[in-house]
């Protein structure tokens, strides 16, 4: 759930990026690129996540291997090119350097999203990490784009809909806007910006009396035999390590 919320808020919390995007990306899928939404080879995650992504190695504080986080986030997303949370905190790097190679990185911001989605197409957090670089670079279409496919492959995820209601509210689709803010809420998301958004547009409607509400999301992904639920879902870490909170947003 904490990777879901975290993925959820993404588009809130990160400052709007200025800076264009590096195009050199090597596509080579190996065997260092294990599939994180599988949990495939959990042994081996657990022990790279005991080693380089520790609680102050995702917060930016420092590294383990080194003085700076970036190579051990690197060394993360090396062998699991779709972690969310060292996704999101390479991502957390690239904003506060205001660069799109944090320091330590291997690759750009950009291609390490672009490994991920491309590496694991059936993994719908890995979208929705993408979409949120992508809406920060005021890139609405293509971040809408790779929302939808997520939320085809979870069509019942009120995360997935608050944060395709917040791009279509940008594109002044008030209409699609409202539709997606009505799933956000009727299936239990908690924060009111979209709805307040929409309420000074004058573009907000409570939703028809007595409209079904979204049915529990249904995973899209298979989990392995260690896991009790979706990965998409709910992707409990195998170290014991507790993500840190996602900042605050004036505009939650």
């Amino acid at each position: 759930m904490k990777d879901r919320l975290l993925c959820a808020l993404l588009l809130l919390a990160l400052t709007p990026l200025a800076w264009g995007m590096e195009e050199d990306c090597p596509m080579v899928k190996g065997p260092k690129n294990r599939d994180y939404s599988v949990r495939e080879d959990a042994q081996l995650l657990a022990i790279i996540e005991r080693a380089h992504f520790s609680s102050d190695v995702e917060l930016g504080i420092h590294g383990t291997s080194g003085t700076m986080p970036g190579g051990d986030i690197a060394y993360t997303l090396e062998n699991y090119p779709n972690h969310p949370r060292a996704l999101a905190a390479m991502m957390r790097l690239a904003d506060r350097g205001h660069t799109t190679k944090p320091y330590g990185a291997k690759y750009s911001m950009q291609c390490y999203l672009e490994r991920a989605v491309t590496f694991f197409p059936h993994d719908p957090t890995a979208k929705m990490i993408y979409a949120t670089y992508l809406g920060k670079l005021n890139k609405t279409d293509e971040a809408i784009k790779l929302l939808k496919e997520a939320d085809e492959a979870l069509p019942n995820d009120p995360n997935i809909a608050y944060n395709l209601g917040l791009l279509f509210f940008t594109k002044k689709d008030y209409a699609q806007s409202l539709d997606y803010a009505h799933k956000a809420y009727a299936g239990g998301f908690p924060f009111p910006g979209l709805r307040d958004k929409l309420k000074k547009a004058g573009a907000w409607k409570e939703a028809p009396e007595g409209a079904p509400a979204p049915a529990p999301a249904t995973p899209a992904i298979s989990a392995t035999p260690a896991t009790s639920a979706a990965p998409a879902a709910q992707a409990p870490a195998p170290s014991t390590q507790t993500p840190p909170a996602v900042p605050a947003s004036p505009e939650r």
